[in-house]
This record gives C-alpha cells, structure tokens and sequence, in this order.
C-alpha cells in the first residue's frame, strides 16, 4: 500500500474516475474518519458520484458485506458501517 500523501487518477470521460474515487471509500485506512465527495454542481454529485457510491453500497451488500449504515438524503451524508462518515457537497 502506497504511503504517498496524494495519488491521482487522471483519464478520459469513461475511464473509471469516479468509480475509484468511490471504492477508495472503503479501505480500511479510513475507518472513523469523516471525507468529502465535491463536484461543481448538485446535478453532476447526484446524477455520478452518489449514483455511483450507493450502487457500490448495493452490490457489496448483496454479496453479504453491508457497508451503509445510514445515508442521510437531506444532509447528503453517509455513514458507514466502519464509522467512516462521507459528505457529499457541491
């Protein structure tokens, strides 16, 4: 595991950006911490990120690992089940 303070991912439209930024989430490093997901605009946070994050959420816990424990809608924050606390903001 890279001890690095930053890593990038830099690639085209389509190229998994925001699907590792959202499995990046739930290394275990991060436990009991609180992180943030930013986009420029609501609609691009709701219709990419949090789309993408809760669709990790449903298939990790469709495997038997429920990893949401709660997601707050109107404060646009989740929970996790490792007491990792992720903002969504725009």
């Amino acid at each position: 595991m890279s001890k690095a303070k930053a890593r990038a991912f830099v690639g085209g439209v389509g190229s998994g950006k925001t699907m590792a930024g959202c499995a990046e989430v739930f290394r275990p490093d991060y436990a009991n911490t609180t992180g943030a997901f930013v986009a420029p605009t609501f609609p691009m946070l709701r219709d990419a990120t949090l789309r993408t994050f809760l669709g990790i959420c449903d298939v990790v816990a469709a495997q038997g690992w429920p990893v949401l424990a709660d997601f707050n809608k109107g404060d646009m924050v989740a929970e996790l089940t490792t007491g990792t606390r992720v903002l969504f903001r725009s």
